[in-house]
């Protein structure tokens, strides 16, 4: 069984994933999780990609130690994500 990357587990990107003109991120309010936004790439222009943020303690990752310090979240966010969708 293959484990997914590191980038694998903090996105789920759906739509234009070749060139997109946008990059729409969305992040999970208390509770949710990456579901809720699975069916808006079918709602947004074919030129944007959807981007859902999927943390430890959520979801499929609901096993691992969820993170609890904001300034923490973002680090690890930004060094999960490729470097284009930083830009």
């Amino acid at each position: 069984m293959m484990n997914p990357s590191s980038q694998e587990k903090w996105l789920i990107s759906s739509g234009n994933t070749r060139s997109p003109d946008v990059r729409l991120f969305c992040f999970l309010y208390a509770g949710g999780n990456a579901s809720t936004y699975l069916k808006w790439h079918e709602l947004l222009p074919i030129n944007w990609q959807l981007n859902i943020i999927q943390p430890p303690g959520r979801s499929s990752r609901v096993f691992e130690m969820p993170i609890d310090c904001p300034e923490t979240h973002v680090q690890e966010i930004s060094q999960h994500l490729p470097a284009e969708s930083l830009a």
